[in-house]
């Protein structure tokens, strides 16, 4: 069921999926802290965003934006549905763990990490558009890497489960299950690690979004880890529907510096969390 609230604004009871629209009406959605309004005008769709926290929290019954701000898309015909759907991130995450842990040389361990999704908003129909992709959080840059070698990335600090029977599902969250296996022969502290997640599948289980499984082989600290994107989903949650094809398709193994081996700076004056 849709709420209207008293200032005559549409609030779809989900926030994946179509929704059909009419002209001269707004509508909202919240997903995690991205705030959207979207008004259809003919063959042009408005739309306009803004992230909220606890200081600038917007109220459900006071959510009509002023007039500035709107992005502006002519579309081709009159679109009478529009899609939200979900997406991972554009660019690999540094995950920062809260509880660090050793694994043990010879260990092999699956965890468990929530991944903020992105907002793909597109027209419905004949015509598909994309109109545009959003965050549904503001994650800061990192560089993951030396000045020789590394990239931009994005930081993430997150709790890691060790279970599936630990998950309370977040609607704007993936679950991606990253498998650890440290083949060196020194302990492993995991406590700062990249994951490839622009490489991943996204899936759909019982109306909960999980990432395809990524394995990483620890092979000691002066080396680089290995590092797959299985593609599929796990064997737990066969049935899955596959929902989002990864954004840069991982075309053989790759060999990366995964773990807190590298180190991360100020490089090319890009903002960072520590």
């Amino acid at each position: 069921m849709e709420k209207i609230t008293k200032n005559n604004v549409i609030i779809p009871s989900n926030i994946w999926g179509s929704f059909d629209i009419v002209d001269n009406q707004i509508y909202f959605w919240r997903v995690g802290n991205c705030n959207i309004w979207l008004k259809r005008e003919e063959d042009n769709i408005y739309i306009k965003w803004f992230y909220s926290n606890s200081n600038n929290k917007i109220d459900n019954e006071n959510i009509v934006p002023d007039d500035e701000g709107w992005s502006h898309y002519v579309i081709k015909g009159k679109s009478e549905s529009i899609e939200l759907s979900p997406a991972m991130p554009d660019r690999s995450l540094v995950i920062k763990v809260k509880r660090p842990f050793y694994l043990p040389p010879g260990i092999k361990k699956r965890i468990y990490i929530d991944v903020p999704l992105w907002i793909c908003i597109s027209t419905v129909g004949n015509n598909k558009a994309k109109l545009v992709e959003i965050p549904s959080f503001i994650l800061s840059n990192t560089w993951f890497g030396t000045p020789i070698e590394g990239q931009v990335c994005y930081w993430l600090m997150s709790e890691v489960n060790f279970g599936i029977e630990e998950y309370s599902h977040i609607p704007y969250m993936a679950t991606c299950p990253v498998t650890l296996k440290n083949i060196s022969n020194e302990n492993l502290l995991v406590k700062k690690f990249l994951i490839p997640v622009e490489n991943s599948v996204l899936f759909i289980h019982n109306n909960e979004l999980w990432s395809d499984e990524i394995l990483i082989s620890y092979k000691g600290q002066n080396d680089v880890s290995f590092v797959e994107c299985k593609g599929h989903v796990l064997k737990e949650f066969i049935g899955a529907k596959k929902i989002c094809e990864p954004r840069k398709k991982q075309t053989n193994k790759r060999f990366v510096r995964t773990f807190d081996s590298f180190i991360v700076k100020n490089f090319f004056n890009i903002p960072l969390n520590r």
